[in-house]
């Protein structure tokens, strides 16, 4: 029989990508607006359109699963403090 689903389980939670995104946004930009400034609505927007370029350019050579995740954070840290035009860190 061909294989018709795959269900992803995350910490006891099926995953579902609409939801997901959704609250990917709203946290993200909470915790950059707390930061940074700005509008946590923006910051979110921002973190969610600028995040599949990061993966798309993420070196994968780095191997370690929390290498990997590292690098694609501290990227979009990157791209984001670069779209608003604030420095990174304090």
């Amino acid at each position: 029989m061909a294989l018709r689903a795959v269900f992803l389980d995350i910490d006891g939670v099926i995953l579902d990508p609409a939801p997901g995104d959704a609250e990917w946004m709203r946290v993200s930009g909470d915790v950059y607006a707390a930061e940074f400034g700005g509008d946590p609505v923006s910051w979110g927007r921002a973190s969610q359109e600028l995040f599949g370029g990061v993966v798309a350019q993420l070196d994968r050579t780095l191997g370690d699963p929390s290498e990997i995740e590292r690098g694609v954070h501290v990227a979009l840290l990157a791209r984001l403090c670069a779209h608003f035009g604030t420095a990174r860190g304090r």
